[in-house]
């Protein structure tokens, strides 16, 4: 990897500890550049959140970060210990918050319907009550 980046091998490890270190803050990164202005107030509005979420998948899928996605969501999300913590979540926003990745994993490991996945999710919520 550290060939592949060109730079040497002891740079790499004084960045990160290790490969799952750097895969976290290249996700992480990924994340932070196409996700950033999404939070917990937001997931009352459903509007709001559906557009987020497509807004997120075309900004996705039209960047380098595609590929990434679509590997973490089919190889690599089991490697990373869970870095959001819904135990102090409402019903509600614990259902939006699972539904909500469950819908972005299905459409990053089959885009061509990602259509599908995002009606079926905006159905849902559209239609949820508290």
């Amino acid at each position: 990897m550290s060939k592949k980046a060109e730079i040497a091998r002891g740079a790499f490890y004084k960045y990160f500890d290790n490969l799952e270190d750097a895969y976290q803050y290249l996700l992480n990164k990924a994340f932070k550049e196409l996700h950033n202005d999404l939070s917990l107030e937001n997931f009352q509005d459903s509007s709001f959140l559906i557009d987020k979420m497509k807004k997120f998948i075309a900004e996705a899928n039209s960047s380098s970060y595609f590929d990434l996605f679509r590997m973490h969501f089919k190889s690599n999300e089991q490697l990373l210990h869970p870095f959001i913590s819904t135990i102090k979540f409402t019903k509600k926003e614990w259902i939006i918050f699972t539904l909500s990745h469950e819908t972005l994993r299905e459409i990053f490991l089959d885009y061509p319907h990602h259509t599908f996945y995002l009606n079926r999710f905006a159905n849902i919520i559209q239609n949820m009550k508290e």
